[in-house]
């Protein structure tokens, strides 16, 4: 999922150039806000189930988790 974001961000880049019109720009940026919307309720859906799988306690005993969470935290 990581790739695909990074996938995402760089076709997005590629796609909102300067040359388009400004209606075609706004259509393509709102297109790639729910891209970007799309990976961000995924990530935050692989997280609650990572936390349901390992409790509250044993999620917070790794450091990997706890990054997540924040990176996580930070898109919303």
């Amino acid at each position: 999922m990581i790739i695909g974001a990074f996938l995402s961000s760089i076709v997005s880049a590629e796609l909102l150039i300067p040359s388009l019109s400004p209606e075609e720009y706004e259509t393509r940026s709102r297109q790639v806000e729910h891209i970007e919307m799309g990976f961000t309720v995924l990530f935050t859906l692989e997280l609650l189930l990572n936390l349901f799988a390992n409790f509250f306690f044993r999620f917070l005993e790794s450091a990997w988790n706890i990054f997540d969470f924040l990176i996580v935290v930070m898109c919303w």
